[in-house]
């Protein structure tokens, strides 16, 4: 019988962890900014299209990062190439084909389809580039940002869709969710990042976790751990909702990730912030606070 540990292990590897993360976001996202969550067909939408990157950003990686970084998701992605990469495009489709079938708002479907090109390009060689054509995955110091955008801008359209016949979003409340996000955002990733800062260095990939020296990295990480409360004069709630946040941020300012020995739990650390925001997010909305 598989240990919790071993499901836990299979989750991360198998990219899960991180697609439910995506659905915990875009969830707290609309639940804070009109105060009812995301329909079905947008979390699926949510689940398919991050699983689907996921899935072929780990094929694409077994042979370079991955296999000094993750050595455990690399064997995997090489061993299973063809299934996951397989599996990849199908939920690319079924999570194209979600948001299609939910969509009222032609603009919002039209700016989700950008971002999903954005998301290709993260897995796929199609930005022209001095060297070439690169993925965004290349431009180790842009990557960051890419990402993190990409992930805000998903989250803040769906909440558009949520209620259809209600007011949308506010400015402020738009304001207030993204200045609180989007540092948590960018603080996992150049986390994850320094995870794979041996591995960057090998392939010749340049990113701000590499560049920055032990001091400067938990004072940069640290500026964004507190960056957040700029949002919360600006989101009801916000400061309720900044103490849940952080319950699963503060962890990737006090741990280093080269001290987590498991590579699931490293996926895991750097998740957690949106699970425990969904949290919060529940109990302000159903609670009224």
């Amino acid at each position: 019988m598989a240990s919790p540990l071993g499901i836990l292990s299979a989750l991360a590897h198998l990219q899960i962890v991180m697609a439910v993360s995506a659905v915990a976001f875009v969830q707290t996202a609309s639940l804070l900014l009109v105060g009812r969550g995301a329909s079905t067909g947008w979390l699926l939408a949510a689940l398919l299209g991050t699983l689907g990157i996921y899935l072929l950003d780990g094929v694409r990686s077994a042979d370079r990062e991955d296999s000094v970084s993750q050595a455990r998701r690399a064997t995997l992605c090489r061993r299973h190439r063809g299934l996951f990469s397989s599996l990849g495009l199908l939920a690319l489709v079924g999570g194209g084909i979600c948001a299609v079938s939910s969509s009222s708002s032609p603009w919002v479907l039209v700016l989700l389809g950008l971002l999903g090109l954005a998301g290709l390009a993260h897995v796929l060689p199609i930005v022209p580039w001095r060297s070439g054509r690169v993925t965004t995955k290349n431009l180790g110091l842009i990557k960051p940002l890419v990402i993190s955008l990409a992930w805000l801008i998903g989250g803040l359209l769906v909440s558009f869709e949520s209620d259809p016949a209600g007011p949308p979003p506010s400015l402020g409340g738009l304001i207030g969710f993204s200045l609180m996000s989007f540092p948590l955002l960018l603080l996992d990733s150049i986390w994850l990042d320094r995870r794979d800062m041996q591995a960057d260095a090998r392939f010749g990939q340049d990113t701000w976790a590499g560049r920055l020296d032990t001091g400067r990295y938990r004072l940069v990480t640290g500026i964004l751990l507190m960056l957040p409360c700029l949002g919360c004069p600006w989101l009801p709630g916000g400061w309720v909702m900044i103490g849940w946040f952080w319950l699963g941020a503060i962890w990737l300012v006090l741990v280093p990730p080269q001290r987590l020995g498991s590579e699931a739990m490293q996926v895991c650390l750097a998740a957690l912030w949106r699970y425990t925001g969904l949290i919060g997010a529940l109990i302000l909305v159903t609670t009224g606070r």
